[in-house]
């Protein structure tokens, strides 16, 4: 009889499965987190400052993801939508001794911590009398300590209160199955506390399944992955020199062995953002013999987390898709769409490698390389697909025709709300034609003529006109301008923030046409001559002026988004 094969068990990964995760910069006080903050995102968040939590709430952003594959498709497809990954970003109040005894901003720092899924670890090694030190001087392997030694401590107090709550049950006794259960879950969480009275971070343990999902609802600060970002001065940075990063370097081998380390100087990539363009930042980096680290922090905090990318494409879009490391094409499917992981029929799937090494798909398709692949694939980092989906139509159920004395009201109701609509509304709207009624999810209803979307009316709310109307009548909504790089988030169902409009490239009312908050507008992007999005402003446009940050739209009907690409005939 023939051995029998052994049965390799799949790792389970620490942290949550998703994969729309966010990374937190951290650090102690005045080390160049909120300056890092704004190189990274591009963004103006006006409160950097000279003394310790300057930064309160945390702020947040997305960052794109640089991708040679993604550049090279979006020159080979010249597609009219092109939609990078991203990643969230967070830039969290400095950390100070004694933080998980409540000093400085205490828990609610870290409790910032705990909300995101990886930390990018600030670490100051550059001498400036101007900018204080906390702790009065520079000492990067000091201040490793201390961070490393708060967020144990922190995570030993979560795991005594789980500890102390599982006793409670345990002591009851019994044989159920669940007592069972409670029981093994009780002796995980104990080797967890040990493990961490022993001075050691979960992340470094070896952890099986079982013990990984016993770990992961405690949502531990020393579970997170790690990128540590020494910030050097700019010329330190750009000849390669510092007397601090050896000592940091032993720490980390010794304390953190593994995790990644990244040489960077936040104020030279501060400075290169201030320049007019990316091509003089590129002439100053060439100058200088050097380059900027922000690519490679994105890129290396993307692998901490485990992070990988598949693409679609084609001529209309080129797009790409986050997801785990892993997965498999159902669930790939699913980040495009929910509804694709449970009608997934198949995927056509070619790797990058070979398109970029053929030339196109044909030449990839007559190297025999397209596959045809079911629900067991694995998605590999680079794969491009075409999804097979069994796709639904609106059902006859959901659909209603409206009274005639109805579709009057909601007519006049239209030209109250957007009078613009007034010169038009006989195309838009005939007196005598039959307005059809389809219901969606979240108690929103989408109104449409021959099977032609009109508009669609959230509960209680206003109509909101669909993109295909506002195609057809452009000048009838207030409009707004964003950047080209906003475009790209808007297009990903991104909130749309404050700098893609007050930027060079946006365009907003002057003030005798200021907009109000919670007014209804179009957006245009920057060199497009159709609206992209339609929603309800956050905020006045003159506040945004003031301003210029925040969100302005986080609900808006995007091109791309369900709606649009709904089938309703």
């Amino acid at each position: 009889m023939p051995p029998k094969k052994t049965q390799v068990q799949e790792k389970v990964l620490l942290g949550r499965p998703g994969n729309n995760l966010k990374s937190g910069i951290v650090g102690l006080a005045n080390v160049g987190k909120s300056t890092l903050f704004q190189a990274i995102t591009k963004s103006t968040l006006g409160n950097p400052a000279n003394f310790p939590y300057a930064t309160i709430d945390p702020e947040e952003a997305r960052v794109i993801v640089p991708d040679a594959r993604f550049d090279w498709l979006c020159e080979h497809y010249k597609p009219k939508s092109q939609v990078p990954a991203n990643l969230t970003v967070y830039d969290i109040a400095g950390l100070t001794r004694g933080a998980s005894t409540g000093a400085g901003l205490g828990n609610a720092f870290l409790s910032h911590i705990r909300a995101v899924d990886a930390i990018f670890q600030v670490v100051r090694c550059f001498d400036d009398a101007e900018i204080i030190h906390v702790e009065g001087d520079v000492d990067p392997v000091r201040d490793l300590n201390i961070i490393s030694e708060e967020l144990r401590i922190k995570d030993i107090e979560f795991v005594e209160k789980a500890l102390e709550a599982l006793q409670k049950q345990t002591r009851r006794g019994g044989q159920s199955l669940e007592m069972k259960k409670m029981k093994e879950e009780e002796a995980t969480t104990a080797k967890i506390l040990q493990w961490l009275k022993d001075g050691k971070d979960v992340r470094k343990g070896d952890w099986g399944p079982k013990e990984v999902e016993v770990i992961n609802p405690l949502f531990l600060l020393t579970a997170k992955p790690v990128v540590y970002l020494v910030n050097l001065s700019e010329k330190d940075y750009i000849r390669q020199k510092n007397k601090y990063l050896p000592k940091v370097f032993e720490w980390i081998k010794e304390n953190s062995p593994g995790d990644p380390l990244i040489p960077i100087s936040v104020s030279f990539e501060e400075r290169l953002t201030r320049m007019e363009d990316e091509k003089a930042a590129e002439e100053e980096c060439k100058s200088l013999n050097t380059k900027s680290a922000l690519p490679k922090v994105i890129v290396t905090m993307r692998t901490a987390l485990n992070l990988a990318s598949f693409f679609t494409t084609g001529t209309d879009e080129v797009r790409q898709w986050t997801i785990r490391k892993g997965i498999k094409a159902p669930a790939a499917a699913g980040v495009i769409h929910t509804d694709f992981e449970k009608t997934f029929i198949q995927a056509i799937v070619y790797n990058y490698d070979a398109v970029k090494e053929l030339g196109d798909e044909a030449a990839v398709k007559a190297a025999g390389k397209v596959m045809t692949k079911g629900k067991d694939y694995i998605v590999e980092d680079g794969d491009i697909l075409l999804i097979k989906a069994v796709v639904h139509s609106i059902p006859p159920s959901t659909r209603s025709k409206v009274k005639s004395s109805v579709a009057r009201g909601l007519r006049q109701r239209l030209l109250e709300t957007y009078p613009g609509f007034e010169p038009y509304i006989e195309e838009i709207l005939p007196k005598k034609a039959q307005l059809d009624a389809v219901k969606l999810p979240e108690r929103t209803t989408l109104y449409t003529i021959d099977s032609s979307p009109v508009f669609y009316q959230p509960f209680d709310g206003p109509p909101i006109p669909h993109l295909r109307l506002l195609h057809a009548f452009p000048s009838a909504l207030p409009t707004i301008q964003i950047d080209r790089g906003a475009i790209r988030f808007v297009l990903s169902g991104a909130a749309l923030m404050a700098p893609g409009l007050t930027s060079a490239g946006g365009q907003l009312p002057d003030t005798e046409h200021a907009l109000e908050k919670g007014a209804v507008v179009a957006v245009r992007a920057e060199g497009k001559q159709e609206v992209c999005m339609v929603g309800t402003l956050k905020m006045g446009t003159e506040e945004l002026k003031e301003k210029g940050k925040g969100v302005v739209i986080d609900d808006g009907h995007y091109l791309g988004d369900g709606l649009w690409r709904m089938i309703i005939d």
